[in-house]
C-alpha cells in the first residue's frame, strides 16, 4: 500500500475520498486501481488523482 507520509493518506484513501467528493471522477478511475499491476502504476495513478483535485478547487 502506498502512503503518504505528510498527509498520511493511501492511494485507495485517496480514491474513496475523491468518489465521495465529485461525481466528476470518472468510475474508471476506482476500476483502474483495482488492475493496478505495481507500486508504480499505482504512484502515477495517485499523483495524476492528486493533480485534478488541484485543478478542481
Amino acid at each position: 500500500m502506498i502512503t503518504n507520509t505528510k498527509n498520511k493518506t493511501t492511494a485507495a484513501g485517496l480514491l474513496a475520498r475523491l468518489t465521495k467528493s465529485s461525481a466528476k471522477l470518472p468510475a474508471s478511475w476506482t476500476k483502474a486501481r483495482g488492475m493496478l499491476q505495481n507500486q508504480k502504476q499505482i504512484r502515477a495513478l495517485e499523483k495524476h488523482v492528486k493533480k485534478v483535485r488541484a485543478e478542481w478547487r
